[in-house]
This record gives structure tokens, sequence and C-alpha cells, in this order.
């Protein structure tokens, strides 16, 4: 615990604020891609760049305020992680393979698919590399950082746009139309 750290409910505040910080954060961002009339203008300029500039969007106004979301998003990210590590000059060596193996993994133009990405990836680390301690040995931990490359390669080769770009309807669809022939 470092000296600027505090307790919450008996554990470290970080561990209370970035949970609760991120799903406000989350909410927020939905809340403002789905209701706002400029979210719905970037997610239209998002989806179709020319019809949404045919349609009277400023897609120059879009693109600005996409980059200062993410700008802001980044840094915010930054600062709750500085909230739960400490910073060395390797840390983004050790943290942006994780978030991009998460975002490869949900899909590059799908929020929710990013933050499901990132829940499987960050899961899928520790939870391997706890299973692969177990039947190996503890010489395995330092190899952690190979489980999200490889999920990112297994995604890279399966299923190129990520979980997103799975037409899961037509899936279902699928499983209906075998379930039922089996059923006859």
């Amino acid at each position: 615990m470092s000296v600027y750290d505090f307790m919450i409910l008996g554990t470290n505040a970080a561990a209370v604020i970035s949970p609760i910080a991120a799903i406000v954060i989350l909410s927020a961002l939905h809340l403002f891609l789905t209701k706002a009339k400029f979210g719905i203008a970037m997610r239209a300029t998002i989806e179709n760049p020319i019809l949404a500039g045919a349609s009277g969007i400023n897609l120059d106004r879009v693109y600005l305020a996409s980059w200062i979301i993410g700008g802001g998003m980044a840094s915010l990210g930054g600062a709750v992680t500085s909230m739960a590590m400490t910073g060395t000059p390797v840390m983004g060596g050790t943290i942006v393979p994780c978030m991009f193996a998460g975002a490869i993994l949900g899909g590059l133009y799908s929020l929710y698919g990013g933050i499901f990405g990132g829940f499987v990836v960050g899961l899928a680390e520790y939870v391997g590399v706890y299973a692969l301690a177990v039947v190996v040995g503890p010489e395995i931990l330092g190899y952690r950082m190979g489980i999200p490359l490889l999920i990112m390669a297994i995604t890279l080769q399966v299923f190129p746009r990520g979980l997103a770009g799975i037409p899961w309807a037509s899936l279902a669809g699928r499983l209906k139309v075998t379930t039922r022939g089996a059923e006859s």
C-alpha cells in the first residue's frame, strides 16, 4: 500500500474506486453514444462517413470530438492504473499488450466488445498462468505475458474482426434450424 493510499471498507481505496469509476464512465459513454444527438452522429460517422457527411453531419467536428474523448479516456485510464500500480519506465511494455489483446478480441469497432474482450483477456491471463503453474511449476509465472499474445494471435487467425465481427444472429438462426431438424 502506498503512503498516499487509504482504506475503504477494509481494502485499498484503488480496489474500490477503480471498478466504480469504470462502471460510471462506461455507463455515461453508453448513454452519450445512444441518447445524445452528437453521440448518435458519432456512431453514424463511424458506420458510414460518406452517408453521414451527406446527411449534414460535420465530420471534422466528429473526428475532433472522437480524438478528445479517446485522449480523455486514455488519460483517465492512466490515472486509475497509477492508483493500483507503481509507475515505472517499462510499465507500458507490460500493460499495452494486454490492452491491445483485449481490444483485438472484442473488436475494434465495438465499445461493448472491447469491455468483454478486456475482461476475458484479464481473466484468462490470471487463471491461465495459475493453472499452468499448478501443472508445470512456478517457473512458468514469468511467461504470463504470453497468454494475451496467444489470445491475440488466435483471434486474428480465427476471426480477424474480433468477437464483434462474428454474425451472432445468423449463427443463432443456424443453431435453431439444426436443433429443430434433430428434434423431428
